[in-house]
């Protein structure tokens, strides 16, 4: 019997093995494109805070640029850039003054309209300084000589209702003076011209709390003779120094 040769005794290579090396190839390229897809996922919610720090940022940028002066090649940035001018301390102390200064304004043109014939007869004085609106009354219009207790009968007297209304049309702080001559006073009820002042502008206060005035608006201080506004050497000064007064205060200092 004849042997088989040896080429015919080997296997012949399979034809079909060109699809493993295939298949790993697809399997490859499959786990390529998972990657892909994977990476090219976006988070919305972190893609858009990234979207509006983009945004502020250039619009930052672009402010900047608008704040430099023509042809001066210098950045003009204020302190509170950024801030608005209802949130800036500053701005909010100006505002709050020119409402102030308005609103006084407009009270002492009520008040000379309102006490317009006891001023022109010399018995009332309106001021308006820095500090407020001050009225001054001769203590005469209202007490009796030595006395706190008020003439409720007097023309003066009226006076201060009628002007009830506008020291409650607004919310700033009064204060109450009492202010006498250089006099000295020594009677049954008082020992010293701070006694008097201190009882005629607390009377005052008393009149105007009860006619609806809150008591968190209003003081009353006593100054005696300490603070003249005529010569206390005549009468007629005398008489000029010897007053009670009320002081609409600008700003609440109390």
């Amino acid at each position: 019997m004849k042997r088989p040769r040896q080429h015919e005794q080997e296997e012949e290579p399979g034809h079909e093995r060109w699809l493993l090396s295939y298949a790993d190839f697809i399997t490859l390229l499959f786990a390529f494109f998972v990657v892909m897809y994977a990476l090219s996922s976006i988070n919305t919610s972190k893609y858009q805070a990234l979207s509006n720090s983009l945004n502020h940022a250039f619009d930052a940028n672009k402010s900047r640029e608008n704040s430099i002066a023509p042809n001066s090649g210098l950045s003009v940035m204020p302190g509170n850039a950024g801030i608005k001018p209802e949130d800036d301390p500053h701005s909010i102390a100006k505002i709050k003054k020119e409402r102030q200064l308005k609103e006084s304004k407009k009270l002492h043109t009520e008040l000379i309209k309102e006490l317009d014939p006891m001023i022109k007869s010399g018995k009332v004085n309106v001021i308006q300084s820095e500090r407020g609106i001050r009225i001054d009354i001769k203590d005469s219009l209202l007490f009796a000589p030595g006395e706190h207790h008020m003439n409720t009968s007097s023309p003066a007297f009226k006076t201060m209702q009628q002007i009830l209304p506008l020291l409650m049309s607004n919310n700033q702080s009064l204060e109450f003076e009492g202010h006498t001559d250089n006099v000295p006073i020594k009677n049954k009820e008082f020992h010293s011209n701070w006694e008097l002042s201190a009882m005629r502008a607390t009377d005052i206060l008393l009149f105007y709390w009860q006619g609806g005035l809150a008591n968190n608006r209003m003081r009353a201080i006593a100054y005696g003779e300490s603070k003249p506004i005529a010569s206390n050497d005549t009468a007629e000064g005398r008489a000029e120094n010897r007053r009670v007064s009320i002081v609409v205060l600008r700003e609440n200092s109390f």
